[in-house]
């Protein structure tokens, strides 16, 4: 495993999204993807899932040991800082109290990775107070999740500071170009969500001549090409799979490398086209 460092923590650069995935389902791709060295999970206030890994994770923890760190983060959404209307009465979630409650569900003292889940209505402000949080030792890396240039600068205007990650739509039909080179030459690391667009892109690629070819040539599947496209960019991959093959596959990337021809032969391929996010 590869990894990048952001604030003295080593982030793997494969993860493992867990959007959707609850109850025995959830326990059994955490536990497998444990088992074969994945050491990092993404999860969110709006997954409703954070107790469930918290407590997945610290129960394997205990079994096998704590010879790896593991990596989680988490999100603050809008709808927790807008408040829910529930009868009566207006429920509005703080950056700090939101914090607290993902602590309490992950098991945690500390979230690893704290992020605004999708630009709202004051996330300047909502990103300052999770600074705040962050200078109490209450979370290590404080970043954004699906912000463009434009909202990026805006939080760097009002809290004097860039986010520290983006975790942004990236894959070959939409390499978000712009955006990454902003962030690289700002210092602002990538995470790339979704790097098989909810699988929309796999059937797209797979009848992709020079896609094949490439994976051909490194006896490797297309889907492991991706993610070692994204990965020599420097951008952390956060597939997302309920599949123990396509665990391992998507893990074993890298005792191969894509030379610098194939990487803009994949980098050609960008249509701009969006897949936003799954529906939540």
């Amino acid at each position: 495993m590869d990894y990048i460092n952001i604030e003295n923590l080593d982030i793997p650069m494969v993860g493992l999204g867990t959007f959707s995935m609850h109850g025995e389902e959830l326990k059994a791709v955490i536990t497998s993807a444990m088992g074969m060295g994945y050491c990092f999970f993404d999860t969110a206030y709006r997954y409703g899932n954070e107790s469930e890994i918290g407590d997945i994770v610290k129960a394997q923890q205990d079994e096998i040991g704590n010879a790896a760190p593991v990596v989680l983060s988490t999100k603050y959404s809008g709808l927790q800082y807008r408040g829910r209307k529930n009868r009566l009465f207006l429920d509005k979630k703080s950056p700090k109290r939101a914090l607290s409650t993902s602590l309490h569900c992950l098991c945690r003292d500390n979230i690893d990775l704290y992020l605004l889940h999708s630009p709202f209505r004051g996330f300047q402000k909502a990103y300052e107070k999770m600074l705040k949080e962050k200078e109490k030792g209450r979370i290590t890396v404080t970043g954004v999740s699906g912000y463009s240039v434009d909202q990026l600068k805006m939080i760097k205007d009002y809290c004097g500071v860039y986010p520290m990650i983006d975790m942004i739509e990236l894959h070959p039909y939409h390499s978000s170009r712009a955006l990454v080179d902003f962030c690289k030459e700002n210092g602002i690391k990538l995470i790339a969500r979704s790097p098989f667009a909810h699988g929309e892109i796999l059937p797209l690629l797979s009848t992709d001549k020079d896609i094949t070819s490439i994976a051909n040539e490194h006896n490797k599947s297309v889907p492991q090409v991706v993610l070692r496209w994204i990965i020599q960019q420097g951008v952390v991959a956060l597939p997302r799979t309920k599949n123990p093959s396509h665990l391992q596959e998507n893990i074993n990337v890298f005792d191969f490398e894509l030379t610098s021809s194939e990487m803009h032969v994949i980098d050609m391929k960008n249509k701009d086209l969006s897949f936003g996010t799954v529906k939540r």
